[in-house]
């Protein structure tokens, strides 16, 4: 069977997929998902039957200045996960009173639907945005995707080989073994057997 997936539910997962700040350990357990077999709407309207039957995990991570890496007192936000049988669903909600988004002039992905990317530093003034890191239960591999509430994107293919990979030794590797892919994309209109 064969079955032909759109440019916009590939953006719209993209883009849900890149909405969360997670700072994960590998000993912290994986949040439960819910299956659903019904379309998940992509329309920001988290009034559908899965979102609301889905967990709410608080989003309450400090980032920069002198509580940075802490729990906040207040809760900022939420997040909610979902999938089907080809993606996985991410939602999220921010409370925040003075969003600062700034655009990068690069744009990336594929030629007929690139995305401006996001800067995530200026200076010394805050910049808002949310990162996702995805690991799929493999210490090497996982994706962070940083994204801000003008739909700005950046995303980034993390290796982090062992030393006896070959890549380890390459000009690719930063001084702390790791290795960032900009340039990898999902082609649109693909079909999945």
């Amino acid at each position: 069977m064969k079955s032909h997936l759109s440019r916009h539910v590939k953006m719209a997962l993209l883009l849900f997929a890149c909405l969360i700040p997670c700072f994960l350990s590998a000993q912290t357990r994986a949040p439960a998902i819910l299956k659903t077999n019904e379309p998940v709407k992509i329309d920001g309207d988290l009034s559908e039957k899965i979102w609301k039957r889905a967990r709410r995990y608080p989003i309450a991570w400090i980032i920069g200045g002198a509580q940075h890496g802490k729990l906040s007192n207040s809760v900022p936000g939420y997040i909610q996960f979902c999938w089907d049988a080809h993606y996985l669903y991410i939602a999220y909600q921010v409370k925040d009173v003075n969003l600062v988004n700034v655009p990068s002039q690069d744009r990336r992905g594929p030629k007929d639907n690139p995305r401006t990317s996001l800067v995530k530093v200026r200076g010394n003034l805050p910049v808002d945005f949310i990162s996702l890191f995805i690991a799929l239960g493999d210490d090497h591999f996982s994706w962070q995707l940083d994204h801000n509430a003008s739909n700005h994107l950046n995303d980034f293919f993390v290796l982090l080989p062992p030393r006896e990979w070959y890549l380890a030794q390459s000009t690719l590797a930063e001084k702390n073994g790791l290795i960032l892919a900009r340039s990898l994309f999902i082609r649109d209109e693909q079909v999945i057997d």
